[in-house]
C-alpha cells in the first residue's frame, strides 16, 4: 500500500486500479474472481483496502487529507526500504534463473536423486524405480553436457545430447520392464522404497518448475528439454509408487507395466523434443509458447474472458475499439513497483493470453453487436452469473 502511494495512487480509486493490475498478473480480476460462496462479503478488495489503510493511519504511515492521501516521513521510509529490499530479492532471483545457474543446479540434484533411488531400487527389486533411478543417473551426466553446451553456446549440440541420453534410457526401461513381464517376478518393496518415491516426485516437480522457468526465460531448450524430463519423473514417481501399492497386493506384472509405462513415456518425450530440435536446426523458430505453464496459461486466459464479459455488461467496453484498447491495458504491469522490483512485470505468454480471451468470446458465442454496440449472449450473462455464485 505504502509502495503504491508512494507512486502516486493517492485515491481509493487509484489504489484499487493499482492492485487490480497486480492480481491479474496472477490471473485474479476481483470483479469477478470468486471468493468462496460469499465474493462481496468482507473479503473483496474494497474492504481490503479500508482495513490496510487504517492499519498505516494507526502505524502513522498515512495522512488523509478528505479522499486524498499522503505518506509521513515513516512511511515513505518504509516503502523505500520495502522496495529495495524486493529489488535485492530480485537481482537473486535473475541470478538464480540464468542458464548456466539452472544447469549446474540440476548437474547436482540429479546426481544426489541418483544416489538416493539406485540402492533403494536394488533393494527393493522395483523395475519401476529401477528404470527411473537409471534415467536420473543418466541425467546427471547429461546435465554435465547441457551446463558445458549452454557455457559454450552450443545448445543445439548439447540438446541433441540430451534427447539421446534420453532416448536410450527409454529403450533400456522398455527392455527391462518387458523382461519382467516374461519372468512375472513381484517385488518386495518396503517403507525405505516408498520414502525415496516421495522424496523424488517432490524434488522433481520443483526443479520441473525451475527448469521450466529458467528456460522459458531464457529462451534456452536444453532447459526446456530438461524441465520436459523431470516432469515426466514427477509422472514416473507416482506410477511407481502405484505400482508399489499394488505390488503389496501380490498381484503379478504390476510393477512390470508400470516401468513399461515409464519407458513410453520417456521415449514420447524424447521423440516430441527431437522434432522440434530438427525444425529448429533447418531455420525454423522454436514456439516455446508451446513449453510453457500451460494450466496456469488457461487459468489467466478463462479469468481475463470473465473480466471482458463483466466489463460489458457494466456498459465500461461497449465498442470492439474499446475491446481492443481495454484488453492491450489489461496487462501493463510495469508501472506495479512491487513486481518491477522483483523483476516479474513482464510475462511472455501475455500477448497469447489476451489472443486467447479475445478469440473464446466470438467463438463461444458469448457476446454480440447491435449497432456498433458489445452486448452479452445468453450463453454469456450466465457465464459471467456461474462465476459470481
Amino acid at each position: 500500500m505504502a509502495a503504491a502511494v508512494l507512486r502516486g495512487c493517492n485515491t481509493k480509486e487509484l489504489l484499487k486500479e493499482y492492485f487490480s493490475v497486480m492480481g491479474r498478473r496472477f490471473g485474479i480480476f476481483f470483479e469477478v474472481f470468486p471468493y468462496g460462496k460469499r465474493m462481496h462479503e468482507a473479503t473483496d478488495l474494497d474492504s481490503f483496502l479500508d482495513s490496510a489503510i487504517e492499519d498505516m493511519k494507526k502505524d502513522e504511515w498515512l495522512i488523509q487529507n478528505s479522499d486524498t492521501f499522503e505518506l509521513t516521513e515513516r512511511g515513505e521510509f518504509e516503502a523505500r526500504k520495502m522496495l529495495a529490499e524486493l529489488e535485492n530479492s530480485g537481482r537473486l532471483l535473475e541470478k538464480a534463473t540464468r542458464a548456466e545457474t539452472g544447469s549446474r543446479v540440476t548437474i547436482v540434484v540429479h546426481f544426489i536423486l541418483a544416489a538416493l533411488k539406485l540402492p533403494t531400487a536394488i533393494l527393493s527389486g522395483s523395475v519401476g524405480l529401477l528404470n527411473d533411478s537409471f534415467d536420473t543417473l543418466l541425467d546427471g551426466i547429461s546435465s554435465v553436457f547441457v551446463y558445458w553446451g549452454v557455457k559454450k553456446n552450443h545448445e543445439h549440440l548439447v540438446s541433441l545430447i540430451l534427447l539421446l541420453f534420453m532416448g536410450v534410457t527409454g529403450v533400456f526401461s522398455l527392455i527391462e520392464a518387458l523382461f519382467r513381464i516374461i519372468s512375472g517376478e513381484i517385488p518386495s518393496p518396503d517403507l525405505l522404497t516408498f520414502t525415496a518415491v516421495a522424496i523424488s516426485g517432490i524434488v522433481c516437480a520443483l526443479l520441473w518448475f525451475y527448469q521450466k522457468y529458467s528456460g522459458l526465460k531464457n529462451r534456452s531448450f536444453p532447459l526446456i528439454t530438461q524441465s520436459a524430463d523431470s516432469r515426466n519423473h514427477v509422472l514416473v514417481a507416482v506410477s511407481v509408487a502405484i505400482g508399489l501399492i499394488v505390488s503389496l497386493m501380490r498381484i503379478p506384472y504390476a510393477d512390470a507395466i508400470v516401468g513399461l509405462i515409464v519407458s513410453i513415456l520417456i521415449l514420447k518425450g524424447a521423440a516430441e523434443l527431437l522434432i522440434d530440435l530438427i525444425r529448429s536446426a533447418r531455420g525454423e523458430a522454436i514456439d516455446f509458447e508451446r513449453y510453457g505453464f500451460s494450466l496456469f496459461n488457461k487459468f489467466r486466459a478463462k479469468q481475463l474472458k470473465h473480466w471482458f464479459l463483466f466489463m460489458i455488461d457494466q456498459g465500461n467496453i461497449q465498442t470492439r475499439d474499446q475491446l481492443e484498447c481495454e484488453a492491450k491495458a489489461s496487462m501493463a504491469y510495469q508501472d506495479i513497483e512491487p513486481l518491477r522490483a522483483l523483476g516479474i512485470s513482464g510475462s511472455q505468454s501475455d500477448e497469447s493470453i489476451v489472443k486467447t480471451a479475445l478469440e473464446a468470446l466470438d467463438k463461444e458465442m458469448l457476446i454480440t453487436e447491435y449497432d456498433g454496440h458489445l452486448k452479452l449472449t445468453e450463453k454469456g450473462s450466465y457465464e459471467l452469473r456461474s462465476t459470481r455464485m
